[in-house]
């Protein structure tokens, strides 16, 4: 079945589907491209004769592969230890080192949680304590953009992607002709950014009013939706006794599986629009009333006027219940825009933001340790990132069924040389060719650390590809083995806190006596810092 054909020079919108009109090939799916050039929008679901919506045609921004792993780490780990390949005393040695990478990560990212906690609490609507500080409205208005960087920071590294400000309203331009119908004005928010991760994709029947036979319709859904938003303060009167003014709303939330034509949904301040044909059955049952009401009016006038007050009291009676008709065909939707609110909200605030931190420190972990056991795995070859990207993907869709997974290699290898698991080499590529299969054996350059972000940011880690006056070279990473990596993660642990350093044992003393002491030349001396007597 093929896309229909509009031959209208008009544009007109019908149940919330939205048709261009055009002629010839643009009503299937044609649009002018940059340059002139004619596009072709969903080529495939022309072919399969699946209905598209206009407003769907213009979402092709949309990422389709997903960067989030769906799969929790205690389920990698275990997966990764089953290899057949490693050694009862690898597979042990890989347990404790994401064992040890889980607790790096959560120690790092403790300060940023504290971080977020400090900077939401004077916007925080659900705190149930004093305010951490009093804040003028400048300190207040910074506290909110540094909260806004923080935040976009750990939901990139979480694996969400930021709707800018022209794609969030074509996203919002989408009509549901299937439920609730609302209206969102975004200039009565003074910020609002909305996030997403993974995008869900597939066909279903619809049977719009103008068809005798159904559609198949071409529908997405975002996986979780992020929606940071602030509102004017509220204008009221504080009391005397308060100084400091009323802040900002500010709201977070999160949601799960929203179809993009419900993104507008998840604003706090919407309009509930009721649909077309509900319209249509309340105006002609109200004017079925009124026309009738009004010629029995007229018969009874003419016959009785007991029969008249008789028919008029009917009649007020049926406009009563138009009106109760309209009331709870409101009241009807709004129950239906409560119900999936309420089944599609996970968190909001400061649980939101936590959950967002455990979700971005899994991330962290899952890539790093992944990364570090394709480079392990395949010890014996000269990896470069693009290799080690398609190994990891490969890995995953052979243990996991996830074919759609775009491995983050560029992060994950930054992660690893943050945490000095590997250092990189240098070929040129006249070398590289010579290199027969994975095995060959090349000469190499000498061995260049990746320890400081300066010589991280030389790397090109997507293409592996590096630059300079020496000609093209190809950069190939080399991971150190499980025992040395197991060492150089807990000397990191034995050099952050050096306060064992502050004297011996014999140090140890109760806290009993004055804290300090003058000496006779002046200087102040600490009793904790001498032996005990």
């Amino acid at each position: 079945m093929q896309l229909p054909a509009v031959g209208f020079r008009r544009r007109f919108r019908v149940s919330g589907l939205r048709w261009r009109g055009l002629r010839g090939p643009h009503a299937a799916g044609n649009y002018e491209g940059p340059g002139g050039r004619r596009e072709n929008i969903f080529p495939t679901a022309q072919k399969e004769g699946i209905f598209v919506l206009w407003s769907s045609r213009k979402l092709e921004f949309l990422v389709g592969r997903e960067r989030f792993i769906p799969v929790q780490v205690p389920a990698l780990v275990e997966r990764i230890a089953a290899d057949p390949d490693l050694l009862p005393d690898e597979k042990e040695d890989f347990r404790r080192l994401a064992c040890l990478l889980q607790a790096r990560f959560h120690f790092e990212f403790l300060e940023t949680a504290e971080k977020l906690s400090e900077l939401f609490d004077p916007f925080n609507p659900d705190r149930d304590t004093l305010p951490l500080k009093s804040l003028t409205p400048p300190e207040l208005e910074q506290h909110f953009h540094d909260f806004r960087r923080a935040l976009e920071e750990v939901l990139i590294r979480s694996n969400y992607t930021k709707l800018s400000r022209q794609q969030l309203e074509r996203c919002l331009e989408a009509e549901n002709p299937w439920g609730v119908r609302v209206i969102v004005d975004l200039s009565r928010f003074k910020d609002i950014d909305v996030y997403y991760r993974g995008v869900r994709e597939w066909v279903e029947p619809y049977q719009p009013w103008f068809s005798f036979f159904p559609l198949r319709t071409k529908r997405r859904q975002f996986a979780r939706i992020a929606v940071l938003v602030r509102l004017p303060a509220k204008q009221t009167t504080p009391p005397p006794s308060v100084i400091q003014p009323a802040p900002d709303q500010v709201l977070l939330k999160l949601f799960k599986d929203v179809y993009i034509e419900e993104l507008k949904m998840t604003s706090p301040e919407i309009r509930v629009r009721i649909r077309l044909w509900d319209k249509i059955q309340i105006i002609v049952s109200m004017i079925t009333t009124v026309i009738t009401s009004f010629m029995r009016l007229v018969m009874a006038a003419a016959i009785n006027p007991i029969l008249f007050f008789t028919v008029l009291t009917g009649c007020v009676t049926a406009a009563i219940a138009a009106i109760r008709n309209f009331i709870s065909c409101r009241i009807r939707y709004m129950e239906r825009l409560g119900a999936n609110l309420y089944h599609k909200l996970v968190a909001s605030n400061l649980a939101a933001v936590a959950r967002l931190l455990a979700t971005a420190e899994a991330e962290e972990v899952k890539e790093a340790l992944l990364a570090y056991y394709i480079l392990y795995k395949y010890s014996d070859r000269d990896l470069s990132a693009e290799d080690i990207d398609q190994l990891a993907e490969e890995w995953l869709t052979q243990q996991f069924g996830l074919a759609e997974v775009d491995f983050e290699i560029d992060d994950a290898l930054r992660k690893l040389a943050e945490k000095r698991l590997i250092e990189t080499r240098e070929l040129s590529y006249a070398a590289a060719e010579e290199t027969a299969g994975w095995n060959g054996q090349v000469q190499q350059a000498p061995v260049a650390s990746i320890e400081s972000a300066s010589n991280w940011a030389s790397l090109s880690p997507v293409t592996g590809h590096k630059h300079g006056s020496e000609g093209h070279k190809k950069i190939i990473y080399k991971a150190y083995d499980l025992r040395s990596a197991l060492r150089r993660l807990d000397e990191w642990w034995d050099n952050y806190y050096m306060y064992a350093n502050l004297g011996c044992a014999a140090f140890n003393h109760l806290a009993n006596g004055p804290r300090a002491r003058v000496a006779t030349e002046g200087q102040t001396v600490r009793p904790d810092l001498e032996p005990p007597a």
